[in-house]
């Protein structure tokens, strides 16, 4: 049980990490022009 939230918890701060980057990205790109 506990290494199964611990893997999930992995995969939900992976995810979170990517999109953060993502809108690092987008941002610089200007994307959101509002």
């Amino acid at each position: 049980m506990t290494d199964q939230n611990q893997s999930i918890c992995v995969k939900v701060v992976g995810l979170g990490a990517a999109g953060l980057r993502l809108v690092d990205k987008l941002a610089a790109i200007g994307f959101p022009a509002s």
